[in-house]
């Protein structure tokens, strides 16, 4: 995975946090917003699973699985509520 994947996932987590922020996400987009998390998750999953020699992209790879699942979480809850 190049930088510019791993801050295209991040720019994009940047982007579903705000709309999660401001309510912005009907039932629908939150159900398509959920598989496109699923699948940003694995792609990074699948690169922290190899052995990284750049200890700034691990890390930061690390923090964006921590914001896809909490923002995993938050669509979820809101599934449950609609």
């Amino acid at each position: 995975m190049t930088w510019f994947e791993v801050e295209q996932i991040g720019k994009y987590l940047d982007w579903l946090e705000l709309q999660l922020d401001q309510w912005r996400l009907g039932r629908h987009q939150m159900i398509m917003e959920k598989a496109e998390l699923t699948r940003a998750i694995h792609k990074a999953e699948s690169v922290l699973h190899k052995d990284i020699s750049n200890p700034v992209m691990r890390d930061y790879l690390v923090e964006l699985r921590r914001r896809s699942d909490e923002c995993r979480h938050r669509i979820q809850e809101r599934l449950k509520l609609r």
